[in-house]
C-alpha cells in the first residue's frame, strides 16, 4: 500500500487557544530542508511559512519553548541564495495521525534583512495557495 506524502497532509486540529497569528501563512510547493545548525542535523520538511513563523514535519523529538539556531536549505536558488539562517523557537508540537512524526509550529526571532528577503521571495513562488 502506497504511503501518504506527510507534507501533503495538514494537520486536522489546530492546537487549541494557540493559533493566533495575523499573517497568512502560504504552504509550500517546493523542498525546503530545515536543519539544525548546531547539530549540523536534518530537522525536516517546511511544510508552510510567513514572515514571522513556520510549520515544520519532523521525524525527530522537538520540545516545545526549545530555541534553535537553523538553516533553511532550498532546492532552488531564491535571490541567488540556496540556504538562510534563521533564529527560531519552537511554540507547539502536534503528534501526526500515524504517531510517527510531529507538526511543530515555529516562531522565527532572528532573521537577517537578507533572509527577510529570501522569504518573501519564497512565499511569491506560491501566489494564491
Amino acid at each position: 500500500m502506497k504511503k501518504p506524502n506527510p507534507l501533503r497532509l495538514v494537520p486536522k486540529m489546530k492546537p487549541q487557544g494557540r493559533d493566533k497569528r495575523q499573517l497568512e501563512r502560504v504552504p509550500v510547493h517546493e523542498s525546503v530542508t530545515v536543519v539544525d545548525a548546531m547539530r549540523e542535523m536534518e530537522l525536516g520538511k517546511m511544510v508552510n511559512l510567513h514572515e514571522e513563523g513556520f510549520l515544520l514535519i519532523t521525524n525527530h523529538e522537538i520540545k516545545e519553548n526549545s530555541l534553535f539556531q537553523l538553516k533553511f536549505l532550498f532546492s532552488e536558488e531564491i535571490d541567488g541564495e540556496t540556504e538562510v539562517g534563521v533564529g527560531a523557537e519552537c511554540l507547539w508540537t502536534l503528534e501526526t495521525d500515524t504517531g510517527h512524526q510531529l507538526w511543530a509550529g515555529f516562531h522565527i526571532m532572528d532573521l537577517s534583512e537578507k533572509g527577510q528577503l529570501i522569504i518573501t521571495a519564497l512565499k511569491q513562488r506560491f501566489p494564491g495557495s
